[in-house]
């Protein structure tokens, strides 16, 4: 409902209080001290409907304890609710704690969605506290059913097939709405994933969205959610493109594994138990790493390309990397009823703010249907 006039300095609710808008309170909070802004407000659309992202820090203020010692009470306090009528305070003395807020119109009441981790959290609890996100059913007043397997948006009736969509060739352009896929490609197993895209993007067994509208331009900054079954890794991702020989196992950590050792990519984020989307699995981030590049390739890798995972729209191997050192890739590995299922996301240092803020949105939006 509210923010205190300064977080360190004085915790008395602002006045005149935050208006009654998404963008009041995206840039009420944006504007708070003393907080650093790490990521300014942006539209967003998450589970259904629109709204702001805005990201905040803990700046490096002193400490003693579970204390700021130069502000009031030892307490960074920030957001009012009913819960916290003397506003928020679980900053617990940690300088480079981060807030993320998640601001939606639903229906005419503005949710607010909260997370907040520090430097010291568990990489475990943070994955965890990611899925209880995913997790999110938002359930409006007027009674209608908006559990994961029922939401359609109003700009659909049936979700479209992106799987059709791709196989025309290139990357065309799709519409808003909701999507299927079938990320096997074999019609003897059930199992589909359906998900919304927003507009702006284009077909891929998932989704894409390049930072040139134009995907015949330099490729630079574009973002990519891809939900496929991999089969197998390359030998070597720069110097060697064959298949790995023998090829990866079934298992999920079998995958997890290739890939965390697959070079010439940086580990980020070494493989980690995951529970996303009601199914147990793998996490991995790899980065693609500070190498030559000239134009489009790396000039050191064979053909200037870096590939890596193998599928059946990829049988070549992966290699949407476009000569991006710092290019991170994320990997979901889950076992869906014996079905080694991977949902992939990547973006480069060049990729714009709010097209990221998407390519989330759209992860979010994800039903497995088995």
């Amino acid at each position: 409902t509210n923010v205190v006039t300064d977080g360190c300095s004085d915790h008395s609710p602002a006045d005149p209080a935050v208006g009654p808008t998404v963008d009041d309170l995206a840039t009420a909070l944006a504007e708070l001290a003393p907080f650093e802004v790490s990521s300014p407000p942006t539209d967003v659309s998450v589970f259904g409907y629109q709204g702001k992202y805005v990201q905040l820090t803990v700046p490096d203020t002193p400490v003693a304890s579970e204390g700021f010692t130069d502000c009031v009470g030892g307490k960074i306090r920030s957001w009012i609710n009913r819960y916290n009528p003397a506003a928020f305070y679980g900053y617990n003395g940690e300088p480079g704690r981060i807030e993320e807020f998640w601001i939606l119109d639903v229906d005419g009441t503005r949710l607010v969605i909260e997370t907040n981790w520090s430097p010291a959290s568990p990489e475990a609890d943070v994955a965890e506290m990611r899925t209880i996100f995913d997790s999110i059913r938002i359930q409006p007043s007027s009674g209608v059913d908006v559990s994961a397997s029922s939401v359609v948006p109003a700009t659909t009736v049936l979700p479209r097939d992106m799987g059709e969509l791709f196989a025309d060739g290139g990357f065309p352009p799709v519409e808003p709405g909701a999507y299927v896929i079938d990320p096997d490609g074999d019609a003897s197993t059930p199992l589909t994933v359906a998900y919304d895209v927003p507009a702006g993007w284009s077909a891929w067994p998932g989704a894409v969205k390049f930072y040139d509208p134009d995907p015949t331009a330099v490729l630079a900054g574009h973002v990519m959610l891809s939900i496929t079954t991999v089969t197998n890794v390359v030998t070597d991702g720069c110097s060697d493109h064959s298949p790995a020989d023998p090829a990866v196992g079934p298992t999920v950590d079998d995958l997890a594994t290739a890939l965390a050792e697959l070079a010439p990519f940086e580990v980020s984020s070494p493989p980690t138990d995951v529970t996303v989307f009601g199914y147990q699995g793998k996490y991995v981030q790899l980065t693609v790493p500070d190498t030559p590049v000239a134009g489009e390739s790396f000039t050191d890798c064979v053909g200037g390309k870096i590939r890596s995972w193998i599928d059946r729209h990829n049988p070549a191997a992966f290699f949407g990397y476009n000569a991006e050192p710092g290019r991170t890739e994320e990997f979901w590995i889950l076992d869906v009823d014996g079905t080694r299922l991977v949902i992939e996301t990547n973006w480069s240092p060049a990729s714009p703010e709010f097209d990221v803020a998407e390519m989330r949105s759209i992860f979010d939006s994800i039903r497995i249907q088995p």
